[in-house]
């Protein structure tokens, strides 16, 4: 074992030693239970009561004395403070603000026509955080018509706009929608194709897609839920604007060479998820089972038809508690050309690298027809709101993972324990939802800083 590596590990225990003893100087606040109360008729008020009286929004904890503590929560609980002394009053009238801290609602007059907000990750390529907002119809109605427009960009220039019709709203009943789209993504990079590819032949490449699709779903529950649809999609792919590195259609033309001057593709696509979970935001308990498929076809006489399919498996088991959360997930993804004169341009094929898969390499740092992947966490909620309804409880955890993955042309060619990465990450959950996470992960190609805002499950 590398000195480097040991000292990764040794940061990695302190860490965790660091969580357990916080834990047990921190009042354990969940598990206090006050006494009665009684009114002034002298009947005792059982203590949810709604005339029992409350501690103001942001009170620290009784017996709360931990500086450490104090300093860690103190974001935790401006926020709070904030959510409970204004959130709630426009939850309440607009029914969408805690939504939009969480990147799925809005903030508006709260009339027929609206504003929406997003903060978050946003893009598939190279949006790492930005912000967008949209112009939309009545989506406080979880019925009716819909309509709307929406426009997002991110600090690595990542654009994206959106303007769609429909019936219901998606995060909340079954619905219908057309969506017409216009990305422009000029932040990519590619280090070459299969599981040799050498990390020194970073390229990078700007990207730019519109079309439209039509799809019809069910909303995010316990059960059976997901979505399908067809799409059309018009791709061009040019020049990167990183003077500094070298341009994947100069350093990779025979890859590159396919999608001159563009693409154009159409096909129906699904996803299929079976949750078993506690929560869909943020799970502590279950199972659930995910798969997808999508079938490509090129409107002209290009040979771009294959067939995109893949499948993941999560679960997650309370240790004692649900302080204690024991983690683990294993998927793949496959793009599967339909004969051998047909190909897969580079920029559908799977990826594995950045904040989600093999965290310690860079983002689509390994490339080919077939990628599979796993990770398991050990998460330990450091610190959690005391409020009656723990689904708006805001959360503060740790986790220390351990990734592994590889590529490969066909899934038998797949061999998880090609690459691997370690580290650990601190996350903020607010109403049970992902709100930010930031860590450092460790691989043989160096160490990477994680910054997301969205969950890796």
């Amino acid at each position: 074992m590398t000195p480097i590596r040991e000292n990764v590990l040794r940061a990695l225990i302190a860490l965790l030693v660091l969580g357990t003893i916080l834990a047990a100087t921190a009042p354990a606040a969940a598990q206090d239970t006050p006494g009665a109360l009684a009114d002034t008729t002298g009947q005792v008020l059982p203590p949810d009561h709604p005339l029992r009286p409350q501690p103001p929004p942001g009170a620290p904890e009784k017996g709360e004395t931990n500086p450490i503590v104090q300093v860690l929560t103190a974001p935790l609980r401006l926020l709070d403070g904030l959510y409970y002394r204004y959130a709630l009053s426009l939850q309440e009238k607009c029914g969408t603000f805690a939504g939009g801290i969480t990147g799925e609602g809005g903030l508006a007059a709260c009339g027929p026509k609206h504003v929406s907000y997003h903060f978050g990750s946003l893009g598939s390529k190279s949006g790492f955080w930005g912000l967008g907002f949209g112009l939309h119809t009545d989506l406080r109605n979880p019925t009716g018509f819909k309509a709307g427009f929406t426009a997002a960009a991110t600090w690595r220039l990542y654009q994206e706009y959106t303007a769609y019709v429909g019936l219901n709203d998606p995060a909340r009943r079954p619905y219908a929608r057309l969506t017409g789209f216009y990305d422009r993504d000029t932040r990519n990079r590619f280090f070459g194709l299969g599981p040799e590819s050498d990390q020194g032949d970073e390229s990078d490449y700007s990207l730019e897609q519109f079309g439209a699709r039509a799809e019809i779903g069910v909303p995010p529950r316990f059960g059976v839920w997901g979505n399908a649809g067809a799409r059309y999609e018009k791709s061009f792919v040019f020049e990167g604007e990183k003077d500094d590195e070298e341009d994947t259609i100069d350093e990779f033309p025979a890859v590159a060479g396919v999608l001159d001057p563009q693409q154009e593709l159409w096909g129906p696509y699904a996803n299929v998820v079976l949750d078993l979970t506690d929560a869909t935001g943020h799970p502590t308990a279950g199972v659930k089972v995910k798969g997808r498929g999508a079938l490509y076809r090129s409107v002209d006489d290009q040979d771009f038809n294959w067939l995109a399919y893949g499948a993941e498996v999560q679960g997650h088991l309370p240790l004692g508690s649900r302080w204690h959360i024991l983690s683990a997930l294993v998927g793949f993804d496959t793009a599967e050309p339909e004969d051998d004169e047909d190909v897969i341009p580079f920029v559908y094929l799977p990826s594995l690298g950045g904040s989600t898969h093999l965290r310690g390499h860079e983002s689509w740092r390994f490339v080919d027809r077939t990628a599979g992947y796993g990770t398991v966490e050990y998460r330990y909620r450091i610190w959690q709101e005391s409020t009656p309804d723990l689904d708006r409880a805001s959360a503060f955890e740790t986790a220390i993972f351990y990734d592994v993955g590889g590529v490969g042309e066909e899934l038998g060619d797949i061999d998880l324990t090609d690459e691997d990465s370690y580290g650990a990450e601190i996350r903020v959950y607010i109403a049970r939802k992902h709100l930010i996470r930031v860590g450092i992960a460790r691989s043989d190609e160096g160490t990477r800083l994680n910054f997301r805002f969205s969950d890796v499950y």
